[in-house]
């Protein structure tokens, strides 16, 4: 494949993050492929091109859950925040199958020096996702189950943009919101009955109507 001309590129719309991938290398992953490890060493950084990344945290206690910090659509990068703490911060995984560009931390250091505006660039893309991580937090410790499944129905969760209609599993939208699977279960088929979700064939659920306050 030809970089500087790969179509894909064109999910990057900032100047300065294009003249970055121009420096990198083009990979593809699976779906499911575990891309960066939460604790690694910080040796480069991903810019995605197609498919969607999940950055999640994994408890360590007997029971490993995972809760969903942010959720990467293309033009996102994920490991910058590494190249000024030298170690990974979250898990990186694709959602789905991904084409991304991935340049080395020295690579990273050489264009800042030639780009200041570069920075400016990676700042705002690292501020939108401690705004989503922090977003993530509070719903998980201050409100319940459903009002976190409502959100992610409305793409209140992880996206840069609202109201995507997510096509996930029952327990991809468990790990999502901090919970058990037979959980969302229960209220997925409560709200599909009552009429206010539909499940479409591609597996995309749908909302008809405004969510109830309460269920």
């Amino acid at each position: 494949m030809n970089l500087p001309t790969h179509p894909t590129l064109a999910a990057l719309s900032e100047p300065s993050l294009l003249a970055l991938a121009q420096r990198g290398e083009l990979r593809r992953y699976r779906r499911h492929t575990i891309l960066m490890e939460d604790g690694d060493e910080a040796s480069s950084m991903l810019l995605l091109l197609e498919g969607r990344l999940r950055v999640f945290a994994l408890s360590h206690d007997a029971r490993p859950r995972e809760l969903t910090l942010a959720l990467l659509e293309p033009g996102d990068v994920a490991g910058d925040t590494g190249m000024a703490t030298g170690t990974r911060c979250g898990t990186v995984m694709a959602l789905t199958a991904c084409c991304c560009v991935v340049v080395s931390a020295r690579t990273v250091q050489l264009q800042l020096q030639a780009d200041p505006g570069l920075a400016q660039v990676l700042w705002r893309l690292a501020a939108h996702r401690a705004d989503q991580s922090v977003q993530t937090a509070r719903r998980a410790l201050f409100s319940d189950t459903y009002s976190r499944l409502c959100a992610l129905l409305r793409g209140e969760i992880g996206h840069r943009r609202a109201g995507c209609d997510p096509s996930f599993t029952h327990a991809q939208m468990a790990q999502h919101i901090g919970c058990s699977r037979e959980m969302v279960s229960r209220i997925m088929k409560d709200l599909v009955s009552g009429g206010y979700v539909a499940r479409l064939p591609n597996r995309v659920y749908r909302t008809l109507r405004p969510l109830p306050p309460r269920w």
